[in-house]
């Protein structure tokens, strides 16, 4: 299996003296460690690393950085403030590097500060760099990620892990589409058509770069007119004046339009708490718990001349449940449901990790897609289940990984509420563990994911007499992928502050599902609720 991804083109905009040192530096790797895998933590100071990365060495063991790499000095003590999307960083001006720093240039900072350079500008003694989120392999030219790195429960409340927040994520709030809530095709994405060509900021001094359909890894991307960029943007991102917050060390409360999230980290593992906020004629409530005591990610990535390798891997190991409890009402009429796709503006874990001089971050991230159809004022509609997922998940020498499904706790068993009509609910978490760099909410590297959908239907109370029909439908499906994938409010953001507005996306190209379980079930089993004959 063979991933599409597309390997950086060279900085236009490099000098020639960078340009030497970078191919004097691209030689054969050679590792100084006699166990070239192992990672351990930074020894800098925790929370520093945990609030703004650790820093990278300039010639780490095994890696070779791409040419227009520039490895900026100081790490997080140089931060002076990052903007509350995360995509500003302001730094001491008197660092050595960021002299050298051009705008189309890759900044390498920390772990957490890694992007292509569309603005510098200076601020008083400080200089505020405008990052543009990049593909793994725009820094990295050869290098292999072999990593296992664990979150234990036991680290909870120190700097070892927290909840970063990202305040101004954009796009955390999204009407979903079909593909996200439709429980009966859920395994089958539905065709959207034809692959279009998608014009995208590349890495040539602001150049666009042409994707067409089906562009095969290694191939030349055909060009159209560069636009300069120039060393001043008016009007950065927005969010610059914004601080990222200090990350959290338990639980973290934010609130998106009309609904609160709350996120919490504890000796049962993660759970992600979601509720209708007061003032709402629909109410509802959800606890999505993901049970594990130990919780690793087994990585294995080789690239050499800025491609992947085939058969790239992420593994999760030390699942042990999934538990989710739904409670739903509705205060007055149909028009008061609600259909909606969250984003949690935040990255779980957030744990630095060390890879032989080359800093990464491991981190959790998590999407909640919510449909509610309750029917009648006052109906009401709640259901619980526990289910176990143990064993590896993710690929691993091209083999997809499933774990084993088991029913702890029937959802079935669990419906209640009284509705005048046939009602029902939807709740499809997804959560994403990926170890990379890049910048807090596009953090750029193997990943592991798995989506869970689950869909409850409680029947008419008037159908009683004759039948009163429920009915669960449960979806749980693995993945794999590298990279990251930037469109929507984000991808938007970007362009709308790039030369010529050109239309931004970082393609990912490399992500692959698998079902884990697909099951229905309707009780009673007769032909008014399955809809037989």
């Amino acid at each position: 299996m063979t991933l599409r991804l597309f390997p950086a083109a060279p900085c236009r905009g490099a000098t020639r003296a960078r340009v030497a040192l970078a191919i004097t530096c691209c030689v054969a790797l050679v590792g100084c460690s006699s166990t070239p895998g192992d990672t351990s933590t930074a020894e800098e100071s925790p929370g520093l690393a945990a609030r703004y990365g650790q820093s990278p060495a300039k010639d780490p063991s095994g890696f070779t950085y791409q040419p227009d790499v520039v490895v900026v000095d100081g790490g997080a003590a140089a931060v002076r403030s990052v903007s509350g999307d995360g995509l500003v960083w302001t730094i001491d001006g008197g660092v050595r590097g960021l002299g050298d720093l051009d705008v189309g240039e890759v900044m390498f900072l920390t772990s957490r500060a890694v992007g292509r350079v569309a603005a510098k500008e200076r601020v008083g003694g400080d200089v505020a760099v405008t990052l543009v989120p990049v593909q793994p392999q725009e820094v990295i030219r050869d290098g292999r990620i072999k990593v296992d790195a664990a979150i234990d429960v036991a680290d909870i409340g120190t700097d070892s892990i927290g909840i970063q927040e990202i305040p101004d994520l954009p796009g955390t709030v999204a009407t979903p589409d079909r593909a996200d809530t439709d429980l009966q095709l859920a395994s089958s994405v539905p065709d959207r058509g034809a692959r279009q060509p998608t014009t995208v900021f590349d890495a040539a001094g602001g150049a666009g770069v042409v994707r067409e359909p089906g562009h095969r890894v290694g191939a030349p991307a055909r060009r159209f007119a560069a636009a300069t960029v120039p060393q001043q943007l008016v009007g950065r991102i927005a969010g610059a004046d914004e601080k990222l917050p200090s990350p959290a060390k338990e639980k973290l409360d934010v609130t998106l339009d009309d609904w609160g999230v709350t996120t919490a980290l504890d000796a049962k593992g993660l759970t992600v708490s979601v509720y209708r906020k007061e003032g709402s004629h629909l109410k509802f409530g959800a606890d999505i718990t993901l049970g594990f005591k130990t919780l690793r990610l087994a990585t294995d990535v080789a690239l050499t001349a800025g491609t992947i390798a085939a058969n790239p891997g992420a593994v999760l190991h030390g699942l042990e449940s999934l538990e989710v409890k739904l409670q739903a009402g509705l205060g007055g009429g149909t028009e008061s449901n609600s259909k909606v796709k969250l984003e949690v503006p935040a990255e779980i874990f957030n744990k630095p990790i060390m890879v032989n001089g080359l800093p990464m971050v491991l981190v959790g991230k998590v999407k909640l897609v919510i449909e509610t159809a309750l029917t009648g004022k006052n109906s009401t509609l709640t259901a619980s289940g526990k289910w176990g997922l143990v064993g590896a998940l993710g690929m691993q020498a091209g083999t997809p990984l499933v774990p084993t499904f088991s029913v702890i706790t029937s959802m079935m068993d669990s419906i209640s509420g009284i509705t005048l009509g046939p009602s029902g609910l939807v709740i499809a978490p997804e959560f994403k563990f990926s170890l990379g760099f890049g910048v807090p909410g596009a953090s750029a590297g193997p990943y592991a994911k798995f989506r869970f959908a689950a869909g409850v239907t409680n029947g008419s109370a008037f159908g009683a007499p004759l039948a009163r029909c429920t009915r669960v439908d449960l979806v749980i499906k693995g993945g794999f992928g590298m990279g990251i994938n930037i469109d929507g409010e984000l991808g938007k953001l970007i362009g709308d502050r790039l030369p010529g507005r050109p239309k931004f996306k970082a393609d990912l190209e490399s992500e692959f599902l698998w079902d884990i379980v697909k099951r229905s079930q309707t009780i009673p089993d007769v032909p008014l609720c399955t809809g037989g004959g």
